[in-house]
C-alpha cells in the first residue's frame, strides 16, 4: 500500500476522552485511482508511562448504512484505549455496500504500513472486524477474504447465505444487540444464529451504538444514552479480552450517569501505550508537540488478559 497523502497525529483533548487516546487520518490510493480516508485511533503514551513502543493488534470498524464514522467516535476511542489500533474507513457517501472492498484494503495497510506511524506498531496478523448495522451484515460476508483473529456484530443481523460462513468461523465471533432495537430484533438474531453468540443489552436502541439518541416505539423503556454506552463497552470490552461475555446484559446497580470518560481513562491503563514522534505522522501536518517520542513506549504484556495489550 502507498505511503498516505495526508496524515497527523492529535491526542485527544482530557476534557473530551479523559483518557489517553491519539489519532491519525490517512488517504490512501486504492484501484491506481481512487483515495480512501481511513480514521484511525490508537493508544497513546500517557505522560507518566515512559516505556518503549511495542506491537499492538488492530481493529477495522465498518459502520452501519448512511452513519458517519465520527459517530462512532466514543466507541472507538474507548476500544483504542484498551489496547487496539483501531482503523474506520470513509466508505463512498457513509454507504456500507462498499464496505468489503474497504475492509480488505484497510487489513492490506496494516500489513504493509507506510513508513512512521503503523510501522513496527502493529501487528497485521491480529486484526478484528467489528460492524455496527449493515456494516455487521457486510462484515460476515468477508470473513474469509482475510485471516481476521475475531468478529463483534453491533445490533446486526447476516444475510442467509452467510451464516454458514460464521459457523464455520473458527476464531470467536460474536453478535451484541439491544432489546429496545426496532432495526434488528434480538429474537431474530437469536433464531438465526444461536442464543450461544449473542449477548442482548438491556434498553439499547439501534442508534445508541452510534451518536445515540432516538426513540424506541418498540420498548416502554429504552435506557438513556449514558447507561446504553456502559452496557456496550463493558460487554464488548469482554469479549476482546477474551473473558466471558453475558448472555443477557443488564445496567450494574445504581448506574444514573454516563461513566465513559473516566472509565475511559482507566481503559487507557490496560496497556503500556505508544505514541510516535512527529516525523512518525507524515506529511502535511507536524504533530502536537506534546506527543512524545515513539523510543519512549514499551511493548504490552503478553501475559496479561489472554495476551491482548
Amino acid at each position: 500500500m502507498p505511503t498516505p497523502v495526508e496524515g497527523n497525529n492529535i491526542t485527544s483533548p482530557d476534557g473530551m476522552t479523559g483518557a489517553h487516546v491519539a489519532h491519525a487520518q490517512f488517504k490512501t490510493r486504492i484501484n491506481h485511482t481512487d483515495l480512501l480516508t481511513l480514521d484511525m485511533a490508537f493508544p497513546a503514551k500517557s505522560e507518566a508511562s515512559g516505556v518503549p513502543a511495542g506491537r499492538y493488534p488492530a481493529v477495522v470498524f465498518l459502520q452501519d448504512e448512511g452513519v458517519s464514522p465520527s459517530s462512532y467516535a466514543w466507541l472507538i476511542d474507548h476500544v483504542a484505549a484498551w489496547g487496539f489500533f483501531v482503523a474506520t474507513p470513509h466508505h463512498v457517501r457513509d454507504t456500507a455496500r462498499f464496505a468489503p472492498d474497504d475492509a480488505a484494503y484497510v487489513v492490506d495497510f496494516f500489513n504493509s504500513p507506510p513508513m512512521g506511524l503503523l510501522q513496527g506498531n502493529v501487528d497485521g496478523t491480529e486484526v478484528t472486524l467489528m460492524g455496527h448495522g449493515d456494516g455487521g451484515r457486510i462484515g460476515a460476508k468477508v470473513l474469509g477474504d482475510r485471516p481476521y483473529a475475531r468478529f463483534a456484530m453491533l445490533g446486526a443481523l447476516p444475510d442467509p447465505g452467510d451464516r454458514a460462513r460464521l459457523a464455520a468461523f473458527a476464531n470467536p465471533w460474536h453478535d451484541f444487540l439491544g432489546t429496545a432495537d426496532c432495526k434488528i430484533l434480538a429474537a431474530d438474531v437469536i433464531g438465526a444464529l444461536g442464543a450461544e453468540h449473542v449477548t442482548t443489552l438491556e434498553g439499547v436502541t439501534h442508534e445508541q451504538f452510534a451518536a445515540g439518541g432516538g426513540s424506541s416505539p418498540c420498548s416502554a423503556m429504552p435506557a438513556d444514552d449514558a447507561t446504553a454506552r456502559d452496557l456496550i463497552q463493558r460487554n464488548l470490552k469482554a469479549f476482546m479480552k477474551d473473558l466471558p461475555v453475558e448472555a443477557a446484559s443488564q445496567p450494574d446497580a445504581g448506574d444514573t450517569a454516563d461513566t465513559g470518560d473516566a472509565q475511559l481513562g482507566a481503559d487507557a491503563a490496560d496497556a503500556p501505550p505508544i505514541v510516535p514522534d512527529a516525523g512518525d505522522a507524515s506529511p502535511s501536518q507536524a504533530s502536537d508537540s506534546s506527543l512524545p517520542d515513539a523510543g519512549d513506549a514499551s511493548p504490552p504484556d503478553a501475559a496479561s488478559d489472554g495476551g491482548a495489550p
